[in-house]
């Protein structure tokens, strides 16, 4: 037998590990925005009046805490059908960012609701 008994060009490995870092990247890529984007939209009311600030929050609390449970629920569906959990360390990162924030915005909305419905 030969030293390339595979039914491969010899160059396709290559290729294939370029396409390999390309995917990697494109994924990085995503994770990267997602961060991004929760910290905009997390966070980002803190620069409007206060109208907009309680709007804003109570919407954005409900959409990140919506969020981690869908992945939760996600996870408990892929462990239930392969048992095994193959979740990325970026996307546990992720979830936890949204629940921070969420939970942040929670109490943000809980207090501006408080100023703006007086007793």
């Amino acid at each position: 037998m030969t030293e390339h008994s595979s039914l491969a060009p010899p160059g396709a490995t290559a290729s294939l590990s370029s396409a390999a870092v390309a995917e990697r990247s494109r994924n990085d890529l995503i994770y990267i925005l997602g961060f991004a984007a929760t910290f905009v939209f997390g966070l980002g009311w803190q620069f409007f009046p206060f109208d907009i600030r309680m709007v804003w929050t109570m919407f954005a609390q409900a959409v990140l805490l919506s969020l981690v449970a869908g992945a939760i629920v996600v996870a408990v569906v892929q462990f239930s059908r392969y048992r095994t959990l193959r979740i990325s360390p970026a996307l546990v990162a992720l979830v936890l960012l949204w629940l921070i924030i969420g939970a942040y915005d929670l109490l943000q909305a809980c207090d501006h609701l408080r100023i703006a419905v007086p007793t």
